[in-house]
Parts: C-alpha cells; sequence; structure tokens
C-alpha cells in the first residue's frame, strides 16, 4: 500500500573481543543474512582481553560493527567489561534479534538482559552460550540464582551442542529453554586445503624437527595448565609407552611450562614448542598423525574442530565440551576420562599399536564430521533458518 514502509530486521550480536575465529562466523552470518534481507551489526565491548591479544585490525572485520566505549575493571579473574552506550543504543535501535554472546555476568551483557522488557516487545534475546558443567562453579547460592535470573529474560539459546544443552537444563536450571544450533566454526579452507599444501612436504618439514618419516607424531596444542588442560596428565602415561619412535609436541605456554619441561626434560620424545604463529600451526598440523586434547575442562575447543579439518585422529576427553559433536569412538579417535588416567594409556598403545591403514581410515572419518557437522555455511544457513521461526517474545 502506498505510504507503508517496509520496517527491515535487524540482528544485532554484542559480544567480547573480536576474536579470528569469530570474524570468519560473523562475516558468513553478514552475507547470508543480507541475502535474507536481514541487517547484521556486531557490538564489541573491547579489543581485547588479558591473555587474549589478538591484534585489532578493522579491516579483518567484513561486517558491520563498531567497537564500544567502556571501562573494563579485573573482578574474580576475568575484565568485566562495562559499556553503558550499549544499553541505550538497544534501546534506540530495537533489534528483532539480540544475540549476547560473551560471559553471561559481563555487566554489559546482564544489563542488555535484565532492560529487556523495555525493548522487547515482538523481539527475540538470544543467549549465545558455550556452557559446560565441567566448568560450572557456584552450582548453588547467590551466584546460581543470579545466573538463572539473568538467563531466564532470554527467549532462546545459542549453543553449539549437546553439553551446553544439558548445562543449562539439568545443571542451570532453566526450565524449557528454546534451542537454536551454532556449533562454533573455523575456516575451512585454511584447515584443510593449507594443510593438503603443507602435507606435500611433510617428510621435509618432519626432518627439519628432527623426526623421522614413519616416526608417529602426536600434536597437543593447549595451553600449558595442567590443572585444566591435562598436560602433565597426559604426558605421564605417555612415559609410559616403550615405542622409541612416537613422539609428542606439545604447543602453546602457559605457567606450567617450566614444571614440564623439569619433569620430562630427559625424555626426548616430548617436544616443547611454546606458541606458534598460525602459519606455523598448519604445518604442524600437516605433519601429525594424531591430536591429543585429554582436558580435564575444556569448554569448546576450537583445536578438536581444526583437528577434524586437517583429516587427524582425535584422543580428546570427556571434559571438552564439544566431544559428542567430534569424537565418534572407535571411528575416529578416542575418547577418554582424565580422571582415570588408565584410559589415556590404553587408547596411546591403541594409537602405537594401529596400521597406517587403520589411522588413515580415523582420519577419513574425522573429515567426514567436519563436513556434515561442521561446514560454515551449513551452520550459518541453519542457524539463520531456526532464527526466523523463532516465536516472537512476549
Amino acid at each position: 500500500m502506498i505510504g507503508l514502509r517496509h520496517m527491515p530486521r535487524k540482528l544485532l550480536i554484542v559480544t567480547n573481543i573480536p576474536s579470528p575465529y569469530r570474524l570468519h562466523l560473523f562475516e558468513h552470518l553478514n552475507a547470508q543474512a543480507d541475502q535474507r534481507q536481514i541487517d547484521m551489526e556486531v557490538w564489541f565491548l573491547a579489543t581485547n582481553e588479558r591473555g587474549r591479544h589478538w591484534p585489532y585490525d578493522p579491516s579483518l572485520c567484513k561486517f558491520p560493527h563498531r567497537v564500544l566505549p567502556g571501562i573494563h575493571p579485573r573482578l574474580f579473574g576475568q575484565e568485566q567489561h562495562i559499556n553503558p552506550s550499549a544499553w541505550w543504543g538497544v534501546l534506540g535501535q530495537s533489534p528483532t534479534w539480540l544475540l549476547l554472546g560473551g560471559a553471561w555476568h559481563f555487566p554489559t551483557i546482564a544489563g542488555l538482559a535484565l532492560l529487556g522488557s523495555f525493548y522487547r516487545g515482538n523481539k527475540s534475546i538470544i543467549f549465545h552460550l558455550e556452557a559446560n558443567y565441567h566448568f560450572t562453579s557456584h552450582p548453588r547460592g547467590l551466584f546460581a540464582l543470579l545466573r538463572k535470573l539473568v538467563l531466564k529474560q532470554a527467549h532462546a539459546y545459542a549453543v553449539p551442542g549437546e553439553i551446553a544443552r544439558t548445562t543449562i537444563t539439568d545443571y542451570w536450571g532453566i526450565a524449557e529453554p528454546t534451542f537454536v544450533s551454532l556449533p562454533n566454526v573455523v575456516d575451512e579452507e585454511i584447515y584443510r586445503l593449507s594443510v593438503n599444501r603443507a602435507h606435500q612436504t611433510r617428510d621435509e618439514l618432519r626432518t627439519a624437527m628432527d623426526i623421522a618419516p614413519l616416526d608417529r607424531l602426536i600434536l597437543f596444542p593447549a595451553r600449558l595448565v595442567d590443572a585444566l588442560k591435562g598436560n602433565i596428565n597426559f604426558l605421564k602415561e605417555f612415559a609410559r609407552l616403550e615405542h622409541a619412535h612416537i613422539h609428542v609436541f606439545l604447543v602453546g605456554d602457559g605457567p606450567d611450562y617450566h614444571k614440564i619441561r623439569q619433569l620430562f626434560n630427559d625424555d626426548n620424545r616430548v617436544h616443547l614448542l611454546g606458541y606458534q604463529e598460525h602459519d606455523r600451526m598448519i604445518e604442524l598440523f600437516a605433519m601429525a598423525d594424531l591430536l591429543a586434547l585429554p582436558s580435564f575442562k575444556d569448554p569448546n575447543p576450537l583445536s578438536l574442530i581444526e583437528g577434524l579439518w586437517a583429516g587427524l585422529p582425535i584422543l580428546g576427553s570427556v571434559g571438552c565440551g564439544n566431544w559428542p559433536e567430534t569424537i565418534e569412538p572407535g571411528k575416529n579417535g578416542w575418547l577418554v576420562n582424565p580422571k582415570h588416567p588408565d584410559e589415556i594409556y590404553r587408547a596411546l598403545r591403541e594409537f602405537a599399536e594401529m596400521t597406517q591403514s587403520q589411522l588413515d581410515q580415523f582420519g577419513l572419518r574425522s573429515l567426514e564430521i567436519a563436513r556434515e557437522r561442521f561446514e560454515t555455511e551449513g551452520v550459518v544457513s541453519h542457524f539463520l533458518d531456526e532464527l526466523e521461526v523463532l516465536q516472537p517474545a512476549r
């Protein structure tokens, strides 16, 4: 009718910092949203956080975005972003969907949820939660009540998988929640095509690291924090293996570096490589025969998804929040409980005794899982499909 204007739908994402893997997701999300005539914008609360100092380059954010002014006091061991402009900014924009990411207890994020009654109307508030009950602190008490109060303001929860769903319902007590699926994704062109290219010089790369072409190499990319990542727990079981031609590359730094070096200095199969740049990581994936991440606690590790796209068998743990989606025991790898170290040893022994053909089959299944569950365009399309059928919040 003459005089009526089309009111555009808007997806506003408010999250903590522009981490590289999120930029990849947001770029593809924006492209598909545009095709559906949905305006998308991302508001970042800060450019970095302590221990996560990725350089902020606005040219890498190939989607509408802004970094909000704010203050960032460090409380409870974490920056607590306070960005008042977000609160009145959302009131002014009234987006169709408000997707809140980062920690639920950031003052800006919690405030946006609690203010929802002022702007929600027919709009939807969605929390993006990588919840993992292995990480849940304060299961009861005031903090738990506050968490439930904030999270109950949401109309739906965007989650990466099964463990997040279980945590929200069974551990956080959110009754009859509405879920939309949003797994973490990586740039598959990098972790498939670039690793393939590097694989062509695999023997030369190994020789440069004093690893023989037929030796087996376990890649363990994680911060050196045994209480979380289980580095020492894993290496103690690895030390029991009587296989001189199996090596472990530990990639990452952290407070347990010197302790690990002291404990395993005499084992020339254990290599502490420290932090490595992205291009070098691609080469390490190409050199490896197995990806190991036997963490005690790991919310939703990207390294498992990177390992899938690299076509590697996976040794992961029940402490990894995305193990149900990334590991099929006996088909593409091993699932262990790091609190039962013998399980790690048995998995390592099976790995050592497998033929190359069997390992190749595990790797092929990993790649199939990556294509089935973590292909970026498919993940984004499915998320937007679910977003568009959400019933309006009341």
